[in-house]
């Protein structure tokens, strides 16, 4: 993917937050200047995970939330394992759902 993040401090690790706390593997981050105001990059970051997977699916959202821009790349198989696949969140979801309807998230 490749984010386009605001001219601020903290804008980029509150972007690598997103995968951190998600527990998602990040294999490159390279950052070019926009080259449209001083002080601007594009950041092309690749991620182990698959957007079907919720953890990528949930980062991807987020990032659309903080980003000044997200553009999606593509999600493909890789040849060799690199880094730990997202972890599932079915239980977390579970708990959400039994907050939301009174059954007590236990």
């Amino acid at each position: 993917m490749v984010l386009r993040l605001d001219n601020t401090p903290g804008a980029l690790v509150t972007a690598m937050t997103e995968f951190s706390i998600r527990d998602i593997d990040l294999t490159r981050i390279e950052s070019r200047p926009t080259r449209t105001e001083l002080g601007t990059y594009m950041f092309f970051l690749d991620c182990v995970g698959h957007i079907d997977d919720d953890s990528v699916a949930e980062a991807l959202k987020a990032l659309h939330r903080r980003c000044t821009d997200v553009r999606y790349l593509g999600s493909w198989p890789t040849g060799a394992s690199a880094g730990a696949p997202p972890p599932p969140l079915d239980e977390a979801t579970r708990w959400l759902e039994g907050l939301r309807d009174g059954t007590g998230g236990s």
